[in-house]
This record gives structure tokens, sequence and C-alpha cells, in this order.
């Protein structure tokens, strides 16, 4: 904490900008960014950060609307209004350059229902527990935003239908929250968060919202800046790093987790990152200037005090902005337990967008691809997430933090969607996962659904969904076969 406190001092004796809270990273908004970046209607930002402060995605809007204006095709003009909509204050206050201070005791208020009947592994959900029968969560957030500081806080409630392994069903915590503190282009955050890095949507490598969000502390840059000199023909750049701790309960109690991201635009239709993440210390093992040391220049040891588990990934995402067609190709390569070299016991995740499906700007097409088996590794059984020394391994709460599939998985993903007026969409998906391959029985998932987002008004939005999913060999084991139905309902209301 004294670590925290000092670094936020002496951001806040630079020169001072108008703090903005971050958009959560399971927005609608990014889905809807997505389709103009692929449209080549964004040429900037940098799309493998979530989340992102209001302020950037204002000015990724005002660079859309440019765009927009000089094509004069009407492609796309719902849903760029329907986000100029809702970030009007901030594009306002960049017309006038009079950013205003805020409070927002009540952002926004959302009451969800899920049933569920039989099997169900929720993905991507922030590591909620959902259990058989009735789930009922409630959450209130609030924002606000004064000089260099803001801040955001979301408190969630739950009543789950009560069961044997959940005799309490009824808990509440704060699903988010921080303080941040804005200079220049650069920012501090101290608090709860989730944070989503690389091209992926269906699932990221190295860090996704599978997991609880971490307390932590992150540091980097608002907005992409050009650096000088001749590092200046990188174009457009962004990075970002945090520190936190993960939970009590594990094999190796309350380990360190640290890692930074780094982001560039060459080119406007060529975006590249790459990022990297450690687990160290924790228990009774100690930190020196070696583990450091070693931490810096890669060294991958599984003694007691040294470096435990290390990931690493690059990653890129081509635009094509063909008139007849325009789509996007993105992939990222990563790397497990690295140690003085650079991407070994390979995983891969890869995908084409399209915001279009030729001449109908109503449908949007997403396929994606994603394998930590790669082949078995050379026989080595059981690489990403697992580590000898940190056996509970690249998880936090029990959930993995980079790809849902977890290790020793190949998975596929198809989704279409359908907006056939401004505030509505429609769209159905499905998935078939393959996990543990290193074993003779491996599991197999199959999952499809649909579902719909009605934005009423302003202030009114209504998602509702359905999900199916059969499982074979559940946990690997031969023979123990399990389906399973899901309903969602979601209301919010915006402030």
């Amino acid at each position: 904490m004294a670590v925290a406190a000092g670094l936020l001092l002496m951001v806040l004796s630079s020169v001072a900008a108008a703090g903005e809270p971050g958009v959560p990273e399971e927005s609608w908004v990014y889905r809807e960014l997505d389709r103009l970046r692929a449209a080549g209607l964004l040429q900037s930002g940098t799309s493998g950060f979530r989340p992102q402060s209001r302020t950037e995605l204002a000015r990724q809007l005002a660079e859309s609307r440019r765009l927009f204006d000089e094509r004069r095709d009407t492609f796309l003009a719902p849903q760029l209004q329907r986000l100029e909509e809702q970030f009007a204050v901030e594009l306002a206050e960049r017309e006038d350059g009079a950013p205003a201070c805020y409070l927002r005791p009540i952002d926004e208020l959302c009451l969800r229902y899920t049933f569920v009947d039989g099997e169900a592994d929720v993905q991507n959900e922030r590591g909620r527990d959902f259990h058989e029968g009735s789930n009922l969560r409630f959450s209130a957030s609030s924002r606000g935003r004064w000089g260099p500081l803001s801040g955001y806080l979301r408190w969630e409630g739950r009543w789950l239908a009560e069961d044997d392994e959940n005799p309490e069903a009824t808990a509440g915590r704060v699903e988010e929250g921080y303080v941040r503190v804005s200079a220049g282009r650069m920012f501090a955050q101290l608090g709860r968060q989730s944070l989503w890095w690389g091209p992926g949507r269906h699932g990221s490598l190295i860090m996704s919202d599978n997991a609880r969000p971490l307390d932590m502390l992150r540091v980097g840059t608002a907005e992409p800046l050009l650096l000088p000199g001749f590092l200046s023909r990188l174009g457009p750049v962004r990075f970002e790093g945090f520190l936190a701790r993960l939970e009590k309960d594990r094999f190796v109690s309350r380990p360190w987790f640290a890692g930074a991201r780094v982001g560039l635009t060459p080119w406007p239709w060529l975006e590249l990152g790459a990022s990297r993440v450690v687990i160290f210390g924790g228990g009774d093992r100690s930190i020196t200037f070696r583990t450091v040391g070693d931490l810096i220049s890669w060294q991958e040891k599984n003694s007691s005090n040294q470096p435990g588990n290390q990931l690493a990934a690059v990653d890129w995402r081509l635009t094509v902005p063909w008139r007849a067609q325009p789509f996007e190709l993105y992939g990222e390569l990563g790397g497990e337990d690295e140690g003085g070299g650079f991407i070994s016991k390979k995983a891969v995740l890869a995908g084409v967008y399209l915001p279009r499906l030729g001449p109908w700007s109503l449908f949007d097409v997403r396929v994606e691809y994603a394998d930590t088996y790669f082949g078995g590794h050379g026989g080595k059984d059981r690489i990403w997430y697992r580590h000898s020394q940190y056996r509970s391994g690249y998880t936090h709460h029990g959930r993995v933090m980079g790809h849902h599939a977890g290790t020793d998985a190949k998975d596929w993903y198809f989704e279409l969607g359908v907006a056939p007026r401004k505030g509505l969409r429609l769209w159905a998906f499905a998935d078939w996962e393959e996990r543990e391959l290193s074993f003779d029985d491996p599991e197999k998932r199959r999952e499809f659904g649909a579902g719909v987002e009605w934005r009423i008004d302003e202030h009114w939005t209504v998602t509702a969904g359905w999900t199916r999913e059969d499982v074979e060999n559940l946990g690997a084991i031969e023979g123990d076969d399990e389906d399973g139905d899901r309903l969602d309902l979601v209301v919010r209301w915006k402030f």
C-alpha cells in the first residue's frame, strides 16, 4: 500500500489532466467499436486493451465520425449514433475543452435472473457461481470525477437456489471498484477490476474475465501516444502494467501476480501487441533482488525461491475494409513457462470477423479458434495454465484467468448477429470444445444458443438468452455424460 500511495502522489504532482473511469470490459460498447474498426471507420486506438476510459472511447468515436462523414456511407450509421448518444457528455467536452466534475451515486441498476436446468459451465462471467435452479442477481454502480481523480464502484448481491454445497444462498460483494488518477496521457489506478488483453472476443490466452476481478495496482497510458524521434514510425503506442495478489486458499498462499502489455498501430490497417504475466512469491517463498532480476530476464526456474509460472504472447489484428466485403483477421501466439527464451510450449488463438455480409449490413459474423494442446507439446501433458510448484495453476478462485477452455483444449466458436433496427440486436452462436486432450477420454462440450438485446430508450435495456449444453465424458471420465439448459433475463436502467 505504501508503494501504491507513493505512486499516486507522484502522478498527482505531474501536470494534471481530467480523470475518467473506465467502461467495463463486458460492455456492448466494445462490440460496436469492433464493427466500426472492421469497416475501416476507426484507425487508431488499441482494441487489445479492455477496459478503456470513457474519454479514450470518446476520442475514438470522434475519429469514427470524421471518417464516416468523409466516406458518406450510411453503413453502420445506427451503431455510430447509439455510441454517440452513450458518450454525449464526453464528446461535448472534447469540443469545448472544459471537462466537468460530477458524482453519480446511481449510474446503473441491473437485475438479472438465470434459471439453470442440468449442466452449466458459465464462461467469461467474472468467476460468478451459477447453481441449478433459480439464480437472482442485483447490482448497482456509481461513478464520479473531480479534476484528475475519478472512481467507479459496482456492488452485486445474489440469491441462489439452495443446495447441499451452498447452504448460504445469499451473498454480496464489491464486484468492481477503484480510484483512478490521471496526469497527461498517463494514469494510475488502485482497486478491483477485470482485464481483457488481446484480440480474441470469445477467449484470450493471457488475460480474460473468466475468473474473478483482481485487486490490483494498474498503471499505463490512457490513450495512444507517439514516441519521440524515429520511434514515432511505430505509430500510436499504448502500454500498461499491473501488480496484484491472488487468493489465500491455494497450494501456494497469496502469490504475487504481475503483468505488462504493449500495443501499437504502425499502419491504420494493422495492430500489434505483446503481453507477459508472471506468478511469483507467496507462501514461504522469499522475494530477493535475484528473483526480480530473473523475472526481468525471463529466467524460468522451479526452485522454491525463483519465479514459477510465466506466460507470454504476441498478437495481431489485420483490418481489410474492402467496400464489397470488409473483414478482420486476428491471432495470438502464446508460450507457457517461458525461461531464457521466447514462445515455446505454444498455444494459439485465431479468428475472422465480418462487420457485415456482403451488401447486408444487418448481419455480422465471428469465427474464432483456440488451441492450448498444440499437438501435445512433444509428449508433455497438461502444460498450459499448470505448474509443478504453483499447483493451483494459472487460476484465481478456481477459474483460469486466461482462456476458459483450460489446458490441453481446443475450442471452435461461431456467432451470427442481426441488427434489424437501432437499439435492437439478435444473435445465435455455436461452440465446440474439447478439454484434457492428453487423457484417454477427453471431455467434449457442444454448446449452442440464441439471444436478443433491446435498448428500449436511453434508460432501459432488456437482454434475454437461451443456451443449451451437451457434455460427453465430463471431467474426462468415460461415460459420464451430462446436458443442461440455461435461461437468462437481464433488465438494466441507466441513469
